[in-house]
């Protein structure tokens, strides 16, 4: 069965008459496997609102478990469809209620920029000029950038087209075999050194005992060229995704006041300096929280939890866990999140300071954007979304104004 987000980008480009060769065959694929979704199809070719149905069809699709029928989500449209034809065409232009649905509906479109996941393209899809400045017209994407400080002090700039280092015990090299010149460090194994990443940056470290880990942009792992004794421990600023090797030995994370236990597994820890809380997301194992703050039992998570943590108590949710590791694969991904985490993503992955002029935008994102897009281009799909902006530069310093909401 199809992707179910597949399916509609297949549907929209349907309607437009812009499928290709391979699209067309997914595509009929897709149509011939039910008799319900060629009727899906027909009420879809004659709505009125086929945007708003679309937008729909993602968002019921999200929440859909896999191996679900698409015959559940059919119906859900339909509804919508048959509503629509209820209500009095207008003779002019939309209602602002309609027009309101769309404008919050329109984030969805972010979903479309996304299908790289599913067909490889050579190229990315221009999008047209929103009037940005030409200071940020070409803005390029992070990449991997990082800095490696060795306990005597030396810094060295790690290439930026190598695909990560390794610990090694005594020696550090990238995942090429190039060996990095430490020489000059006379510090026992066991001292720290840290992996540094900047914004518009982010790199992975594979540790001495084998754990993976991918550190995001400004952020800092702290950990030492050799474990020792009855516990491997590293110290996390920022975001990272572990894979921790599994051992008898617990491995902790140590976050701001939060600590994490483990003896193998993979999760996500986000602890910006900015953000009040630490929020972890567990993708497969168990690890145990706490805090030095609090005089409770540990916090468990199993796979698809997470946790919270404000300082002061834990709290624990059932979460889609790809939308907190998306990071590490290249994409963003929105799943009904604010402006201000939205924001707070692509100021990271840019470099640009985000400000916001009146009122707060309070329509969520849903999608999915390739985070190897110029700047120019993601702002252009913000802009379908029903967005105001401005941009302003002073030298090398950037910013995004976040204004009102568009209004109709």
């Amino acid at each position: 069965m199809l992707d179910t987000q597949l399916i509609a980008f297949l549907i929209k480009k349907y309607l437009h008459n812009e499928l290709t060769t391979e699209e067309s065959l997914l595509f009929r694929e897709w149509l011939n496997a039910d008799a319900e979704n060629v009727k899906l199809l027909s009420e879809l070719e004659t709505a009125d609102k086929v945007f708003t149905d679309l937008s729909i069809y993602n968002r019921i699709a999200e929440r859909q478990k896999e191996g679900t029928k698409l015959t559940a989500l059919t119906e859900k449209i339909k509804e919508r469809t048959r509503q629509d034809e209820k209500q009095p065409k207008p003779i002019r232009a939309r209602s602002k209620r309609a027009l309101n649905w769309i404008k919050y509906a329109a984030a969805i479109l972010i979903l479309f920029s996304s299908i790289y996941v599913y067909i490889k393209q050579t190229s990315d899809v221009p999008y047209p000029s929103e009037n940005h400045s030409t200071h940020f017209s070409d803005i390029a994407p992070g990449t991997n950038r990082a800095i490696l400080k060795l306990p005597n002090g030396k810094t060295i700039d790690l290439d930026n087209d190598a695909d990560g280092i390794i610990a090694d015990n005594t020696t550090i090299s990238y995942a090429d075999g190039r060996k990095i010149e430490i020489a000059n460090s006379s510090a026992p194994q066991n001292a720290i050194v840290t992996l540094e990443v900047p914004l518009r940056g982010q790199y992975h470290v594979t540790l001495s005992d084998g754990t993976k880990v991918w550190v995001n942009a400004g952020s800092k792992l702290h950990y030492p060229l050799h474990f020792e004794g009855n516990q491997r421990a590293v110290e996390l600023e920022g975001e990272a995704y572990f894979e921790v090797s599994t051992d008898e030995i617990p491995f902790i994370v140590k976050s701001k006041n939060q600590t994490l236990k483990v003896l193998g597994t993979k999760f996500n820890i986000s602890a910006y300096d900015e953000r009040k809380e630490i929020i972890t997301t567990l993708v497969e194992g168990k690890v145990a929280l706490g805090s030095e703050n609090i005089q409770e039992a540990p916090l468990v998570l199993t796979p698809g939890q997470q946790s919270i943590f404000n300082g002061k108590r834990f709290s624990k949710t059932k979460v889609d866990v790809e939308q907190f590791i998306a990071w590490k694969n290249g994409q963003f991904y929105f799943d009904g999140v604010s402006p201000e985490e939205a924001f707070s993503q692509l100021a990271k992955w840019y470099d640009i300071d985000i400000v916001y002029e009146g009122t707060t935008p309070k329509f969520e994102f849903f999608g999915i954007i390739d985070r190897g897009k110029n700047l120019s281009g993601v702002l252009d799909i913000l802009k379908k979304s029903g967005l105001n902006f401005k941009l302003e530069a002073q030298g090398t310093h950037r910013k995004l104004i976040i204004q009102d909401e568009q209004t109709y």
